[in-house]
């Protein structure tokens, strides 16, 4: 009987962890699961986007509006999308990632062009605010979509 009672107590507790492990683990974040075509293109992308980052922020500290202008236009024009995507490509990023994302990155580089028409324009105090959300749009589609890699990214 005692026998018993304790092959109970540890099948529960052996059914309990299985349970805690099956339902705590985690999902792999949306961009690994991307075909790697895809996430290369991306990750090239995210590359040179913090290069201009980096840039940008060095050329407002420095108040040079020239390279903000110049730097906030290339970075609206790397649009992937539009670039070297083909339809399968974003219907597969679609279907993978979700309709937000396309829309979220679309507003990111519309962003950029403000960016560039605000250093354009000679407006200092609206470029760092447009610049404070461009860095606040790359950690929010971080979190979403690639987590492991806000750790990456330029802090504001």
């Amino acid at each position: 009987m005692k026998a018993g009672v304790i092959i109970l107590i540890v099948l529960a507790a052996l059914i309990g962890v299985g349970i805690y492990t099956v339902t705590n683990q985690q999902e792999p974040a949306a961009s690994e699961r991307l075909p790697d075509n895809l996430r290369s293109l991306l990750q090239e992308e995210m590359r040179l986007l913090n290069a201009g980052v980096q840039s940008i922020d060095a050329a407002l500290k420095a108040g040079d509006e020239a390279t903000v202008a110049s730097v906030a236009r290339q970075m609206h024009d790397s649009f992937i999308l539009r670039q070297k995507l083909t339809p399968d490509d974003i219907r597969r990023l679609k279907f993978v990632l979700g309709a937000d994302f396309v829309l979220t990155d679309k507003a990111f580089h519309g962003t950029a062009l403000e960016l560039s028409q605000a250093a354009q324009a000679g407006e200092a105090e609206r470029q760092t605010q447009i610049f404070q959300s461009l860095k606040a749009a790359c950690v929010s589609c971080h979190e979403r979509y690639a987590p492991a890699s806000v750790a990456e990214l330029v802090t504001p």
